[in-house]
């Protein structure tokens, strides 16, 4: 296999695996939100609030990783 069909095959890969992640990302930082919104004190409500906060971070970032390897693709395609 050539390099170029190697590094398709290798962005190909990585794309499905983020894409997959993305709603587990989603998810988790709508269960933090919910349960920031039953939190029975501030720092847990606090706690929680981060969490999906990070959670929303980590998809931006999946995000952000999806639309930069596909333009990568695509490139390699002209």
């Amino acid at each position: 296999m050539s390099d170029k069909k190697q590094r398709i095959k290798d962005i190909k890969a990585v794309i499905q695996v983020a894409t997959i992640a993305l709603p587990k990302e989603r998810d988790s930082s709508r269960q933090y939100r919910n349960a920031a919104k039953s939190a029975p004190g501030f720092l847990s409500k606090r706690i929680f609030e981060e969490m999906a906060e990070e959670e929303e971070q980590h998809q931006r970032k999946l995000e952000a990783l999806i639309m930069l390897l596909e333009d990568e693709l695509a490139a390699m395609k002209d």
